[in-house]
């Protein structure tokens, strides 16, 4: 090996980390979290979600819905789900439903790159959902109507006791 062939191989080295770098920092990176929570002037259980801007562009958030499953799918719907339609079949038949002006959140939102917006959603806006499904998941649409969907929530963790 010569010193020219030493040079090639850095300089590949070199433009595929700079490639990757590139590719990594541009992605938006937007992370929605949900959970339980109790709010301070009242005794009544609340969904609590977390919405979340980790990357360096801001994400443009125009609405919060929630998912929730009406049938358990077999490994096989799923693997012909994701060959028909390209997508994650994580919520493979589940039930997409709307909050319908239900929520008192500053959504449509901007956030900016490092700032969250919290917003908190009253169980009774959710009524039913323990007779139809165990489990449930938050989802938030930005303006190009891609969305984020949150990991899965047991509904008991907040029906009413």
């Amino acid at each position: 090996m010569n010193t020219t062939d030493l040079i090639a191989i850095y300089a590949a080295v070199l433009s595929t980390l700079t490639i990757a770098y590139q590719i990594a920092t541009t992605q938006k990176k937007f992370n929605v979290l949900v959970m339980p929570g109790v709010k301070a002037d009242e005794s009544e259980v609340s969904v609590v979600v977390l919405l979340r801007n980790t990357g360096n562009k801001s994400v443009f958030i125009n609405s919060l819905s929630y998912v929730y499953a009406y049938k358990k799918s077999s490994w096989w719907e799923k693997i012909k789900f994701f060959a028909k339609y390209k997508r994650n079949p994580k919520f493979h038949n589940y039930v997409h439903c709307h909050f319908s002006g239900l929520l008192d959140n500053p959504l449509p939102c901007d956030i900016q790159p490092g700032h969250s917006v919290q917003v908190w959603i009253s169980a009774n806006n959710m009524k039913g959902i323990e007779d139809r499904s165990k489990m449930f998941a938050v989802y938030a649409q930005d303006a190009l109507g891609r969305n984020y969907y949150s990991d899965s929530l047991e509904v008991k963790l907040i029906a009413k006791t």
